[in-house]
């Protein structure tokens, strides 16, 4: 693919062809300072002008126009619009002079001949603003001066022009040769490359040409930033923390005090109020910590206050200097003004609208330009990274603008900046996110063939080792000790693995901080168990009192204004759990355990209550902790009912028998998890090997709005349980027990009960003696051979009657289905198999690296906690 590029003139030639001349007029402001700055002997006034520098150049030496800011401040005080509209308006009227050369123009234009654009027209025609002033000037036909680029001229830039002057293309005729493209699998390895050149350059000789807007920039930033290497242009003030920190606090200060801790953490640590505790989902207000106090009070008295005296209390508290803020609070005339929402939002749509700055009077360090800004840049080391489409820019819509004649303009301003300096660097990613890079549309304009990808143009790939730290070396130091080896999975564990290795790392790397759901959850927990060994104790004190107790440590995690519901919610839920409880408390009880497994040390007090109140756990079949490396698997059982039957508490959102059964079985991964009721099944089972186990989900809030209606009477627990049967299912299909369980829940189905009559247990154990249950069942129960067959000796068993098909059909659904929500040895070990290849393949990521993806081909990852931390498995950024 060839490309058709004029060749442009550089800085020097363009200062070698037109120093003859006494000045030179260009539209671009980058340009007039170069070559400003090429003059070595003393003149009067300057080399090279733009149009509004020639207007300055001929006021008085007081004299001052308005621009567009000021003029919008102006018109702020005169006109009763709201800002936006105002802006709005003022904006079109602008653009249009700048495009047409007359501000009366835009009343030709449908839309925008209204009463209120006749009003603005008007005034602006009495101010003293750049705008009228280059319209109404005068160039001296006898000056001997020569125009750079004329296209660049908009129509009212032209007015400082004469026909007579000579013009400059800086564009020729003759071809130049586009460098080819350095193709980066990554943002990171390209900004890299360009921090890596800092060893070759110095920071002042290196250009680079990046959107604003783009990960580059972001990124570069911060590694400059890293290095301690300057790079200009000016910092804009909404860019810098301190002005965002100071406007989150205006923010928060009208929101109340009821916040939790994590929201507010950034504010509390930018005015170096760091607490003594580590708090994460907490309320604030609930907090005795004199540091989140003293916060507070700032938060209340900012609430009543003006927004210096708010600039005041934030500078001495932060120790920061925010001048350029406070200027710009008073040219809005609002540093005496009391703070209030709309205030606030209206500082913000300037801010925005305007992008105030920081001026840097001298300019060291890496210059970043942006591709829409300027033509020229006087540096002789350029990278240009991403040339994506983002360069095009995007041309406003306003029906005076010439769609054709700025098209070709700007296709002419790229040519010129794409050939800046000594050297030219490309820099480009050929896919993001497994997506092609669509090239910027000019670069398709000047080839011969359409390109959808860098690699279509001449291009090399890029392997980029990380640079190392040029100033210092902070991570230099090489750890050579071996990564530990992971012996075991809990169920957790396990669950997050399988979703996503990689979020399974973070989530072992990131502090877990409590939230209201996870203390509610384990202060119901700590309930139970404390109820189990000391019932009198909780019947003589009475609920109200415990549900008092219970909301000490929860209070900081909840408006007080949620405190009634809070507290009928807790004494609801431990009410079902202690009715749980009371039914089985003597089975318990009898039950000895010690023996199975062994309880923790009893005199070792984790339980809230029992710390409260001073009192005892014996722990015999409650919080019974197992780690088990042989088997790989650890945990913690809530409570064990029998020796053969494990009971966990939840809070949470119910699940039938059959969703619990299908997440925890390995061969049936599909979106989601859980294998908690089969690990510990498996753990249970290598101490009972020939018993027959439960696994029972109590879900003790499942029917609260039941119990809010049941007018003094106790609905029924929630409890889904499952099953393992030592023996293979095809043996158990030839046992009486479940015959009997199919005649026992044959409910209203007379068909199924029917011919498991006429058949008998005998006729049932005939047939499937010599059959052997197929591991997969198709889902389609008529499609199945051991159906078939089965419909088929029933018939020559009982006789050809409707009902005999019928009711076969039933027995094999209501089989199916048996298998399906309970667990047998094939389960175990399919389990045992996977927890082995699980624990191996984590024990070589920890030795290399994590993948983000698990086993589950239809997990969502962006359902995942720490979603924002993740990288794809390219080492792309996402």
């Amino acid at each position: 693919m060839t490309t058709r590029i004029n060749r442009a003139l550089s800085i020097d030639e363009i200062f070698a062809a037109t120093r003859q001349y006494d000045y030179i007029i260009t539209a671009d402001t980058p340009l007039a300072e170069a070559l400003n700055n090429r003059i070595e002997n003393p003149r009067l006034g300057k080399f090279a002008y733009t149009p509004r520098g020639l207007v300055y150049e001929n006021l008085p030496a007081s004299g001052s126009l308005m621009d567009r800011r000021e003029l919008f401040l102006q018109l702020l005080r005169e006109f009763p619009l709201e800002p936006n509209k105002l802006l709005y308006q003022l904006e079109n009227i602008l653009d249009c002079w700048q495009e047409t050369g007359s501000a009366e123009n835009i009343l030709k234009f449908k839309g925008y001949n209204s009463h209120s654009f006749k009003q603005l027209l008007d005034y602006l025609r009495g101010t003293d603003n750049i705008f009228r002033h280059l319209e109404e000037f005068q160039p001296d036909p006898t000056a001997n001066c020569c125009i750079i680029a004329p296209y660049q001229f908009k129509t009212l830039d032209r007015s400082t022009l004469c026909d007579n002057y000579p013009r400059l293309d800086p564009l020729l005729d003759s071809r130049w040769q586009l460098p080819e493209f350095n193709l980066y699998s990554s943002a990171r390895e390209i900004t890299d490359t360009v921090l890596a050149s800092l060893k070759s350059y110095s920071a002042t000789e290196i250009a680079v040409v990046v959107d604003p807007k783009s990960s580059y920039q972001a990124l570069l930033e911060a590694e400059l930033q890293a290095e301690k290497i300057p790079y200009y242009p000016s910092l804009l003030v909404s860019e810098s923390t301190e002005f965002r920190s100071f406007i989150g606090l205006l923010k928060l200060s009208l929101e109340g005090t009821e916040l939790d801790y994590r929201t507010v953490s950034p504010m509390i640590h930018s005015l170096a109020l760091v607490p003594s505790g580590q708090y994460q989902n907490e309320l604030i207000t609930e907090l005795d910590d004199s540091r989140i106090k003293q916060f507070l009070k700032l938060l209340n008295e900012l609430q009543e206050t003006r927004f210096e005296t708010a600039l005041q209390r934030f500078e001495k508290m932060a120790g920061v200097d925010l001048t350029k803020t406070a200027e710009i609070f008073a040219e809005l005339q609002l540093l005496d003004k009391k703070i209030t929402e709309k205030r606030i939002r209206f500082f913000e749509f300037y801010m925005e609208s305007f992008n105030p700055s920081v001026e840097i009077t001298d300019r060291p360090g890496v210059l970043l330009v942006s591709p829409t800004g300027s033509s020229f840049i006087d540096r002789p080391v350029i990278f240009y990274l991403g040339l994506d489409q983002s360069w095009s820019g995007k041309e406003p819509n306003r029906p005076w603008r010439q769609a054709d004649k700025n098209r070709q303009r700007n296709l002419k301003d790229f040519c010129l900046l794409l050939q800046n300096g000594i050297q030219q660097h490309f820099l480009v990613q050929n896919f993001i996110q497994n997506k092609p890079v669509k090239p910027s549309p000019y670069l398709n304009l000047l080839s011969s063939d359409r390109a959808e990808k860098f690699s279509d143009f001449s291009a090399q790939q890029r392997l980029v080792k990380k640079t190392e730290s040029i100033t210092e070396k902070p991570f230099s130091r090489e750890f050579t000790v071996p990564p530990k080896t992971s012996t075991s999975f809990s169920q957790s564990a396990l669950n997050r693995f399988v979703e996503s290795p990689r979020n399974y790392l973070f989530e072992r790397l990131t502090p877990t901080y409590q939230n209201r759901y996870l203390k509610t959850g384990t202060i119901y927990h700590e309930f139970a168990e404390f109820y189990l060994e000391h019932p009198e104790f909780v019947k003589n004190s009475g609920l109200t009192k415990l549900t008092e107790t219970a909301y000490q440590p929860l209070a900081a995690y909840y408006d007080p204004l949620e405190k009634p519901i809070v507290l009928s919610k807790l004494q609801l839920g431990m009410e079902t759990i202690m009715s749980f409880l009371d039914a089985r408390l003597e089975r318990i009880k009898r039950s000895t355990t010690a023996a199975i497994i062994q309880p923790e040390n009893p005199d070792r007090h984790t339980n809230y209550f029992a710390n409260q109140y001073n009192l005892p756990l014996m722990r015999n079949y409650t919080e019974l902790s197992f780690h088990e490396e042989k088997l790989g698997v650890t945990g913690k059982i809530d409570l064990l009912l029998s020796p053969r039957h494990i009971v966990d508490y939840k809070s949470g959102r119910r699940r039938t028998v059959r969703q619990s059964a299908r997440l925890a079985k390995v061969n049936l991964l599909e979106d989601a998890v859980d294998f908690q009721p089969i690990l510990y099944l498996f753990y249970l089972q290598s101490l009972l090997p020939d018993k027959k186990l439960e696994f029972s989900f109590f879900y003790f809030l499942e029917e609260l709005n039941e119990q809010l209606t049941a007018h003094g009477n106790q609905p029924e627990p929630v409890i889904e349980t499952v099953n393992y049967f030592p023996v293979n299912f095809s043996k158990l299909l030839t046992s009486e027990e479940l015959y009997r369980h199919l005649i026992n829940n044959a409910g209203s189905s007379t068909n199924r009960l029917k011919l498991l009559n006429r058949l008998e247990f005998n006729g049932f154990k005939q047939f499937f003696q010599e059959k052997q249950w197929p591991e997969q069942m198709i889902e389609k129960i008529e499609e199945n051979d051991i159906y078939r067959e089965f419909v088929e000796f029933c018939e020559n068993q009982v006789g050809n009657h409707k009902y005999v098909s019928r009711g076969a059909k039933g027995i094999f659904k209501r089989l199916t289905e048996f298998r399906e929500i309970n667990f047998f040895p094939a389960d175990l070990e399919n389990f045992s198999k996977f927890l082995e290849v699980s624990l191996e393949k984590l024990n070589q990521y920890n030795r290399s690296r994590f993948p983000v993806r698990g086993e589950l081909e239809q997990f969502e990852i962006d359902d995942l906690p720490n979603r924002d931390l993740l990288l794809s498995d390219n080492h792309e950024t996402e």
